[in-house]
């Protein structure tokens, strides 16, 4: 039988790799996605359609927790919101969190010390 998710945790994750093309984080030209994805939006559509977490968010999407750093410039923050956005336009329980310091996890121990604290409660609320 199919494995149903209970609960997604996700650590600032791609989520549109269209929109990571068009509007790339500093560290990530358009250049190295299309080089990863094999090539541009316009010449693989439905490849990065289906790479984009994004697209299958819906109803019956599991609860999901965000985290995300405002210094991050591999995944730019923008992605996490789209997220956030979509499971809230979805009615999906989630919760965003945001280190404005923090980077692409290379976070201090206090900042994990709070995330690994923020996900325990979110699964033990979410998580029978």
């Amino acid at each position: 039988s199919p494995v149903k998710i209970k609960a997604v945790v996700d650590f600032f994750g791609p989520s549109d790799m269209v929109k990571m093309y068009q509007q790339p984080a500093p560290l990530v030209p358009p250049a190295f996605i299309s080089s990863i994805m094999g090539g541009t939006p316009s010449q693989l559509p439905l490849l990065y359609q289906q790479s984009s977490p994004i697209n299958f968010i819906d109803a019956q999407s599991p609860p999901t927790i965000i985290l995300q750093g405002g210094l991050d410039f591999l995944v730019s923050p923008t992605q996490s919101e789209a997220v956030k956005n979509k499971l809230n336009q979805a009615g999906v329980a989630n919760q965003y969190i945001f280190y404005a310091t923090g980077g692409h996890g290379d976070w201090d121990a206090a900042t994990l010390a709070d995330a690994f604290n923020k996900i325990q409660a979110f699964l033990s609320v979410h998580v029978p």
